[in-house]
């Protein structure tokens, strides 16, 4: 069976590392087709092996018995919602083939969400050490640098493949995920990461070759010229700080970042709301003067310049949603009823030849193919895994009383209250627990910064993918299966073996295991305030 578990682990990495690299000359369309191909194809192989494997070994289905089984399903809830309401509005739909199967040029209909959430439900369960995840972060890395490399050739003017929007024109690369938006969007989940196996690794060579591999990549995505992807970075680096400041208890930096973000879209509200207004459509006749970087990054200033074809887009899909507010259009029926809404003046904005196809904001996107229900479970699915995700890091800053259940927990809470801190570094730890209280984090700082960018873009296939993989990342820690086999070799070893006292004298207990047995026989929930008495 090592062998099935070995290629079963393998074809998911596969699906990881070479999707974001991956393109084609050889159909319509280089990027969409090929990557939407591959991705299915893997994933159906996956998915047969996950089969495969529940037949052949021992444990042939989680074990779903008892409270602990079910209550680590409950992460669960959202994203089941989430694709049921999508189900129904694929059902509803206008063009409900189309819903289901996608249109050619994007391939996001109901099929691909379902694969995306059979890709997420086969790490989610199959997650179970901390070598997979350090495997999963390092094929990352090297995917990054993958595409780093092509990305560079392109501006440089090295690259082979003759496009029609040359980067070295226009000062904007793609490498190989095909549209600079969509690059700016995905280096925003890697970078992250990157940053994490920096800090992690400990030698001098490999941390040398880890910076230099952020410092490349952070420049690759500044060539990108997404003003979306830099206000997506900006507000990554704040969550960043932000949830840190949640960590560390620091209520002054908390309060003040938090007025400080509600200035700013209060702000942004009032400056731009106008915008909306259809008789401002007439002054959106600018369009882009210059596709230079710099220039790009400035126009953040003057959003009519910077943004004049998304915010008539913006308009046309609140327009439509209105008629359609319950359950939407269906996935991919963008285009039939975009194009219903045209105006001269988007082709003076971009080429005449362009038709909408996308609201071109994530919330808007959602509302409009599957309704405010769709929009609800969304935010709902969301909102959970930032809630576990933050839940792992560490608990928010409050009281200093710590509050337990059971007398297990109560006894390891007391050890660690009382216990010297020689005799600490000697006791088993939960590396694949601890592991994930690191990483979640950095993982929810890549998952903010993406979703801050798709206000001003939408999903693509290579960000999805991660997007998918860090929602089973975040969620696998929480997951009790993942931890039944260390928990199982511990709890054989407590069995078979007395437990071992933490005196440093062997034959007597130790005042720390004495006062902890006096607390082990209380009730089954209790609180210990710590040592600092200050509230």
């Amino acid at each position: 069976m090592y062998l099935l578990s070995f290629i079963f682990e393998f074809t998911w990495l596969l699906i990881i590392g070479l999707l974001p690299v991956y393109f084609s000359l050889n159909t319509f369309s280089a990027w969409v087709i090929n990557k939407f191909a591959f991705f299915v194809s893997l994933t159906i192989v996956l998915i047969f092996l996950w089969l495969a494997k529940m037949i052949f070994t021992e444990s042939k289905s989680p074990d779903l018995q008892g409270r602990s089984g079910l209550k680590s399903l409950k992460p669960l809830i959202p994203i089941f919602i989430f694709i049921l309401v999508l189900g129904c509005s694929t059902v509803f739909s206008l063009r409900p083939e189309i819903s289901f199967w996608g249109s050619y040029q994007r391939k996001f209909g109901y099929f691909t969400w379902l694969l995306f959430f059979l890709f997420f439900l086969v790490l989610f369960f199959n997650l179970k050490t901390e070598k997979q995840i350090k495997r999963i972060v390092w094929v990352i890395f090297f995917s990054a640098i993958a595409v780093i490399l092509y990305g560079f050739l392109q501006i440089l003017g090295l690259d082979p493949i003759g496009w029609l929007e040359p980067p070295l024109l226009t000062k904007r690369v793609f490498s190989t995920i095909g549209q600079p938006n969509f690059l700016a969007s995905w280096f925003l989940l890697v970078i992250p990461l990157i940053g994490w196996l920096f800090l992690k690794e400990k030698k001098f060579l490999i941390k040398s070759l880890i910076f230099l591999v952020f410092f490349l990549s952070l420049a690759c995505f500044l060539l990108t010229g997404s003003r979306g992807g830099l206000v997506g970075l900006m507000a990554g680096i704040f969550f960043f700080f932000f949830a840190i400041s949640l960590i560390k208890r620091k209520r002054k930096m908390f309060l003040a970042g938090s007025i400080i973000l509600l200035l700013l879209v209060v702000s942004l509200f009032f400056l731009n709301i106008f915008l909306l207004h259809p008789s401002s459509r007439a002054e959106l006749t600018t369009g882009y003067k210059n596709q230079k970087t710099a220039s790009r990054f400035l126009s953040l200033s003057n959003l009519k310049e910077g943004g004049g074809v998304r915010i008539i887009i913006w308009q046309h899909a609140l327009s439509l949603i209105k008629e359609r507010a319950i359950l939407g259009y269906g996935p991919e029926t963008q285009f039939f009823n975009f194009i219903t809404l045209y105006q001269p003046v988007e082709g003076v904005l971009e080429s005449v030849n362009n038709y909408t196809d996308r609201a071109h904001n994530d919330i808007l996107e959602i509302t409009f193919t599957s309704g405010f229900l769709g929009l609800v479970a969304y935010l709902f699915m969301i909102i959970n895994i930032f809630y576990y995700g933050l839940k792992q890091v560490e608990e928010p800053f409050g009281s200093k009383t710590l509050r337990v259940k059971g007398p297990e927990e109560l006894r390891r809470r007391v050890e660690d209250l009382i216990e010297p801190e020689a005799l600490k570094a000697e006791r088993p730890e939960e590396p694949r627990q601890r592991e994930g209280n690191k990483i979640s984090l950095f993982l929810l700082t890549g998952l903010f910064a993406y979703l801050v960018s798709l206000q001003f873009s939408f999903h693509e296939i290579s960000g999805l993918v991660y997007f998918w993989l860090y929602f089973a990342l975040i969620l696998s820690s929480k997951n009790s299966f993942l931890l039944n086999k260390a928990q199982g070799h511990v709890a054989k070893k407590s069995v078979s073996q007395p437990e071992r006292a933490w005196s440093p004298t062997s034959g007597r207990k130790s005042e720390g295991e004495n006062r902890a047995a006096i607390f082990s026989q209380g009730k089954s929930t209790a609180s210990f305030r710590a040592t600092d008495p200050s509230p």
